[in-house]
């Protein structure tokens, strides 16, 4: 038989006898448990008894599921396992209705499934295994809602401007670097200027890709040739990225070229807009 002791539930003000949890230390009891509700959480009563005791084990009954990220959970019994030398113990529950959607203000839904989605997400985290990633009823990661940032994977972004340029940024919102182009535009305007008996032509989409006059020809070359360099440079920063990059594409011509490609996800013309836009509210 194990012999534990529960903190219980805080009420206007928390006090922990501490005194009885160094006695139940020092003679042998299993463990301490903590609770929340509407007072105090279960994280930071138990985190104080770690700091106080040696070999007890300190645990949660329960830290709820809707009140934390599953991934904020794993850390957190991750930490306080490490600081506590390997005595803390993990206790998740769904709670209930009143505190669920009455304090947390989330919906209670189907516990069973979200708990099962929960434990899943942790023990992956736990594990170490590879870059989280998950999806299913209740939880997202990385986040791919339609008010999504896209920050939530590695980023290139092509943007199809009088050079077109093709920026990496990684997970976690840093600029890594990126490469730079002569426009579609300035590479048909060399080919009028520099070539003997070329004409001057508007880039579009040919009918077909075997040019069948001159005009085809440059049409086909500039307009293929230019979508195969975007899509080599893509693949070869993704590939540098980790393999899971998004790709984001702007600029005039990012409408015209995009179809024509599966690599790029998203079009935004408006992209350098609303980064501006994001600077200046940082800034008010």
């Amino acid at each position: 038989m194990r012999l534990g002791l529960n903190l219980g539930y805080s009420g206007s003000s928390l006090g922990i006898d501490l005194t009885m949890v160094q006695e139940a230390d020092r003679l042998g009891y299993h463990s301490v448990w903590s609770a929340e509700a509407y007072g105090s959480d279960a994280v930071t009563p138990i985190t104080w008894v770690a700091a106080h005791t040696t070999r007890i084990k300190v645990g949660t009954a329960i830290m709820q599921i809707p009140a934390r990220t599953p991934t904020l959970t794993a850390t957190t019994a991750l930490t306080l396992d490490q600081l506590s030398g390997g005595r803390f113990l993990l206790g998740l529950g769904v709670s209930g209705p009143q505190v669920v959607e009455g304090w947390h203000g989330v919906a209670f839904g189907k516990p069973l499934a979200r708990t099962r989605e929960y434990v899943e997400i942790v023990r992956a985290v736990w594990r170490r295994e590879k870059a989280l990633e998950f999806t299913g009823t209740y939880y997202q990661i990385p986040y791919g809602g339609a008010d999504a940032t896209g920050l939530g994977k590695p980023l290139i972004v092509v943007d199809f401007g009088t050079a077109t340029t093709l920026d990496a940024i990684t997970a976690k919102g840093e600029y890594l670097g990126g490469a730079i182009c002569p426009g579609v535009t300035i590479s048909a305007d060399a080919l009028f200027q520099r070539a003997a008996r070329l004409p001057r032509i508007d880039v579009r989409k040919p009918s077909r890709v075997v040019g069948r006059t001159t005009v085809g020809a440059m049409e086909s070359g500039l307009f293929w040739g230019y979508v195969g360099m975007v899509e080599g440079l893509v693949r070869r920063m993704n590939d540098e990225l980790g393999g899971d990059a998004v790709c984001v594409a702007t600029g005039g011509l990012a409408d015209v070229i995009a179809p024509e490609t599966a690599l790029i996800q998203h079009v935004d013309p408006d992209l350098t807009l609303h980064g501006l836009r994001i600077v200046w509210e940082r800034n008010q």
